[in-house]
């Protein structure tokens, strides 16, 4: 055998073993389109960049920003650790940009590949722009083969991926065909085996206002919703650079 730990069969136990991840994971970092992905991780999160200060007024809530940061960092280490369980459930992110919605999906997904779990990262938009080309692409007379195949590539992950991350949602033009193709995406994927996040820079009231019914009770319905708030990240970390 090549690895005398799981005498090549890939598996010791219900863990995959050290040869295959070696392998696998650097592939499927490579298909999960998470550019920019190194500063991300649990291990580097740091709750000082949030304030502990409580402010009912500007935030509507008696907690402080740390406070619910904290608190949803042990709701995504929970999502991961229960990822094949049963009692898994999709998550919706909304909060204003800057508040660590897009780090802590990033922070799941790389724990996932580390765990040899398919991910795949997209924005609303770039996801609606991908699935409108592959139509196209599978309604041409005579397509290109290279750009049919990526368009029938990127399609694959948005469906099939173990877990999909769909940022910023609400920023995309509004469309019939685009609520359509959200729909398509959402109930392809209410499979056991499957988990998504979607985040959102608007508020549970504004995505009332900007998609239809059916939409909403998908996302009502299949999704925890989890509210980040505080101060832009960026900020602090420019004033801290500045010091």
């Amino acid at each position: 055998y090549s690895c005398q730990h799981c005498q090549d069969t890939g598996r010791k136990g219900r863990e995959l073993c050290v040869c295959y991840r070696q392998v696998l994971i650097p592939l499927l970092v490579q298909r999960a389109n998470l550019q920019g992905m190194q500063e991300a991780g649990f291990a580097s999160f740091d709750p000082e960049l949030f304030s502990d200060e409580a402010s009912p007024g500007l935030y509507n809530s008696t907690i402080s920003p740390r406070k619910q940061m904290l608190g949803l960092l042990k709701v995504c280490r929970n999502f991961v650790d229960d990822f094949a369980g049963d009692n898994s459930r999709n998550m919706l992110f909304v909060g204003k940009p800057g508040t660590g919605k897009t780090f802590l999906m990033f922070s799941v997904a790389k724990a996932l590949l580390d765990k040899g779990f398919s991910v795949f990262y997209t924005t609303a938009p770039q996801m609606f722009e991908a699935l409108q080309n592959w139509r196209i692409m599978r309604s041409s007379y005579n397509p290109d083969p290279t750009r049919l195949e990526e368009a029938e590539a990127i399609h694959d992950n948005l469906i099939s991926c173990s877990l999909l991350l769909i940022d910023d949602l609400g920023t995309e033009a509004a469309s019939a065909t685009r609520y359509a193709d959200l729909l398509n995406v959402l109930d392809s994927r209410l499979k056991p085996a499957m988990r998504t996040i979607i985040s959102s820079n608007a508020d549970p009231t504004d995505l009332r206002d900007t998609y239809d019914e059916r939409v909403l009770s998908r996302l009502v319905g299949n999704f925890a919703v989890y509210r980040f708030f505080g101060e832009d990240v960026r900020l602090v970390l420019n004033r801290r650079r500045r010091r």
